[in-house]
C-alpha cells in the first residue's frame, strides 16, 4: 500500500477500511477479509500518521505504542503491572516528552499521573493498615457514584474535592483529589485551601487518594478511584462537617441549646474510649466557631435559648470554592422542589415543638452532669 504524507488522507482511508470491512461481514461473510490483513493495514496506518513520533515497545508483549502515556496505560490495564517500569523508547530524549510531575513520598518513583500513582502504591506499598486498592467501577447513574462515594470517604476518613472538569465526545470526565494534596504546578491554592494545608502534617504534597468519573452519553458513569492515603496524617478532625452531623447540629440550636452546650454534649456523647483519637467522629471536634458557621445557613440566630428563624432553611454547598471548571448544574423538577419544601417544613415543625431533653433523646446524645471535654 502507498500511503500520502499527510495525515488528513491516512484518516480519511482509515474510515474507507472500516466502511470496507463492515460491508464484508455484513454482505459477503464468505469474502471477509482475513484479519491479519486488516491488523497489518492499520498497523501501516498509524505508523503514516505517527511516523515523526518515537516508538515505545512493551516489553511483555512486544506490541508498539506512540506515546509513553499510552503504554504506560497498557501496562497497567492488560498487564497488571506498574506503570513505572521503564519503556523502550527509539528517541528516549524527545523534547515534546511532558516530564513527570508526580513523586511518590516512600520510594522517591515519579509518575505522569495520580492513576499511575495510585496503581504503583498498590503494587508496591499496601499492607495491613494501609488500603490502596484501585476500584473499577461502572454505575448506572450519577447519584449512585455520589451514594457510593460518599460511603467511602466516611468509611476511610477522606474528603475528595473536584480540580478539574473536562468535556469531550465520549462526556464529562471529572478528577477529584485528596483535600491535602497539591494543585498540579502552575495553578494557586485558594484561600480555605491554604488553610486547611496549614493545619494537615505532611511529608509530601501528593497523596494516592483520588476519583477519576467519567460521566458517559447515556447518563452512567464510569469510575477509576483509590481511597489510600500516603504522605500525611490521617485525621477526622480536619474534615469539613457532613450534612449529616449539620443535620444533629441544626436541631439542637432549634431547641434552645448554645454553642457551648452542643459543643460540650456531642464531645461528651460522641467519643469512643476504644477507638484512637485521629478516628474519633468529626462531631467529638465540634467547635463553638464550627457550630457559630451552621447556623447561618440555615437562617438560625446562634445566640441559645433565644435563637430564631431568620429565613426559610436554605443548604448551601459548603465546598464550592473547592472546585474547578465546573458548568454543570442539576435543576430540580416541580416534584423535587415541593417534595423538599414538605420535608422541610415537617422536620422544622417536628424540631421546634421537641423539648431539648427530646431533641437529645432522638439522636441518641447522653446528658452528662458536668460536661467535659475528652482527652
Amino acid at each position: 500500500l502507498l500511503f500520502n504524507d499527510t495525515i488528513f488522507r491516512s484518516v480519511q482511508f482509515r474510515c474507507q477500511c472500516k466502511a470496507h470491512r463492515n460491508n464484508c461481514r455484513l454482505v459477503l461473510p464468505e469474502f471477509a477479509c482475513d484479519e491479519d490483513e486488516i491488523k497489518e493495514v492499520k498497523d501501516a496506518i498509524k505508523r503514516a500518521k505517527y511516523r515523526v513520533c518515537p516508538q515505545y515497545q512493551c516489553d511483555i508483549c512486544g506490541k508498539i505504542y506512540y506515546s509513553d502515556r499510552g503504554l504506560r496505560k497498557h501496562k497497567s490495564l492488560i498487564h497488571e503491572r506498574d506503570p513505572s517500569t521503564p519503556s523502550t523508547s527509539a528517541e528516549p530524549d524527545h523534547s515534546n516528552a511532558r516530564a513527570p510531575s508526580v513523586r511518590c513520598p516512600e520510594c522517591e518513583g515519579v509518575f505522569n499521573s495520580s492513576v499511575a500513582f495510585a496503581v504503583h502504591c498498590e503494587n508496591n506499598h499496601a499492607n495491613d493498615s494501609l488500603d490502596f486498592t484501585v476500584f473499577d467501577i461502572h454505575f448506572s447513574s450519577w447519584r449512585s457514584f455520589e451514594i457510593w462515594k460518599e460511603r467511602k470517604e466516611h468509611e476511610t476518613f477522606t474528603k475528595l474535592v473536584r480540580r478539574t472538569t473536562r468535556r469531550s465526545g465520549k462526556g464529562t470526565t471529572h478528577m477529584y483529589a485528596c483535600q491535602h494534596s497539591a494543585r498540579a504546578s502552575g495553578k494557586r491554592d485558594s484561600g480555605r485551601e491554604k488553610k486547611r494545608r496549614k493545619k494537615c502534617i505532611r511529608t509530601s504534597k501528593h497523596c494516592p487518594c483520588f476519583a477519576k468519573a467519567t460521566q458517559n452519553l447515556d447518563e452512567s458513569v464510569d469510575v477509576l478511584a483509590c481511597f489510600g492515603h500516603l504522605g500525611h496524617k490521617i485525621v477526622s478532625a480536619d474534615l469539613p462537617i457532613s450534612y449529616d452531623d449539620e443535620m444533629v447540629i441544626r436541631s439542637m440550636l432549634l431547641s434552645g441549646f448554645s454553642s457551648k452546650e452542643i459543643v460540650a454534649q456531642l464531645h461528651q456523647s460522641e467519643w469512643n474510649e476504644d477507638t484512637p483519637a485521629e478516628k474519633q467522629p468529626r462531631l467529638c471536634f465540634l467547635t463553638t466557631r464550627d457550630v457559630n458557621n451552621v447556623a447561618p445557613r440555615h437562617g438560625i440566630l446562634p445566640s441559645g435559648s433565644g435563637a430564631g428563624l431568620q429565613t426559610m432553611p436554605q443548604y448551601y454547598d459548603e465546598y464550592d470554592e473547592d472546585e474547578e471548571g465546573i458548568d454543570e448544574y442539576h435543576e430540580s423538577s416541580d416534584e423535587e422542589i415541593s417534595f423538599m419544601t414538605d420535608t422541610a417544613l415537617t422536620m422544622l415543625t417536628l424540631e421546634m415543638s421537641l423539648s431539648r431533653e427530646s431533641v437529645l433523646d432522638f439522636y441518641g446524645i447522653s446528658m452528662p452532669n458536668t460536661p467535659s471535654m475528652p482527652h
